[in-house]
C-alpha cells in the first residue's frame, strides 16, 4: 500500500526512516538535502497515508506486482534487485536518468509526480 499510494521519493523516506530505522540527518546526508526538508516529506507522507488508508483516488495505480517486487528488494536490502526493478518502473512512466563517474554510480529517478529520488554506489 506504501508504494502504490505514495509518490516514489515519499515511499523511499519512509521506508528508510520506519523500516530501516535511519535518522532524519541520516537521510538527510544521503540525499544531500536539509535535514529539515526529510521531516517535512516525512509528515507529508503520514498524512498523506493517513488520508489515503480508503483509496478512494482515481489515479491509476502503478502494476502491484512491481511494487511488492519492488518492496521485497528493499526489505531483503538487495542493492541490483533495487536497481532492476527501478528499470521496470521506467516503463510505469518513471524516468531514469544515470551518471557514472570514476568510482561511483548514480541513478536518478523521477517518479509520474515529479519526484526525484537518487541512488548512488561506490
Amino acid at each position: 500500500m506504501l508504494y502504490s499510494t505514495l509518490p516514489l521519493r515519499q515511499a523511499m523516506l519512509v521506508t528508510l526512516k520506519d523500516v530501516f530505522q535511519y535518522t532524519s540527518e541520516e537521510i538527510a546526508a544521503m540525499l544531500r538535502v536539509s535535514n529539515e526538508s526529510i521531516k517535512t516529506a516525512l509528515h507529508r507522507a503520514r498524512t498523506s497515508l493517513k488520508k489515503n488508508t480508503s483509496l478512494d483516488t482515481n489515479k491509476q495505480p502503478y502494476n502491484d506486482n512491481l511494487i511488492k517486487e519492488f518492496s521485497l528488494a528493499v526489505k531483503n536490502q538487495q542493492p541490483l534487485k533495487i536497481f532492476y526493478y527501478y528499470r521496470l518502473l521506467q516503463t510505469e512512466n518513471f524516468k531514469v536518468m544515470t551518471n557514472r563517474e570514476k568510482g561511483f554510480h548514480v541513478i536518478f529517478i523521477s517518479d509520474p509526480d515529479g519526484n526525484i529520488l537518487q541512488i548512488f554506489s561506490r
